[in-house]
């Protein structure tokens, strides 16, 4: 993979990474979820600017054990993420899964 970083300008903080994928940009969190279809490359560097970081405080959903739970992210690096299990009617509620590189058939974007 030949992802390229993003830095915010103001302070140097990673909020994500551009891959190349056909005639555009994708964007991609932090720990290498798609943020958005590519697109060129000045939409896709704005796209991170605006919700590459803040999208690791939004709801998310984990497939696990064959359905889709409701999670909150608890820690996010180039590559992984680990996730708590917040959804009540779960008995694995609070119990944390990390994952490598997971995509929308893992982890989505509530």
């Amino acid at each position: 993979m030949n992802d390229r970083p993003v830095y915010r300008a103001e302070d140097g903080e990673l909020v994500g990474y551009l891959r190349r994928d056909g005639d555009g940009w994708l964007p991609l969190t932090v720990f290498g979820y798609p943020l958005a279809e590519a697109g060129p490359h000045e939409e896709s560097v704005a796209e991170l600017e605006g919700r590459g970081l803040a999208v690791l405080g939004d709801r998310w959903s984990v497939r696990h054990d064959g359905e889709w739970l409701a999670c909150r992210l608890t820690e996010a690096e180039p590559g992984r993420v680990a996730v708590r299990i917040t959804d009540f009617g779960s008995p694995d509620c609070g119990r944390t899964r990390v994952l490598d590189r997971p995509g929308p058939e893992v982890l989505r974007l509530d």
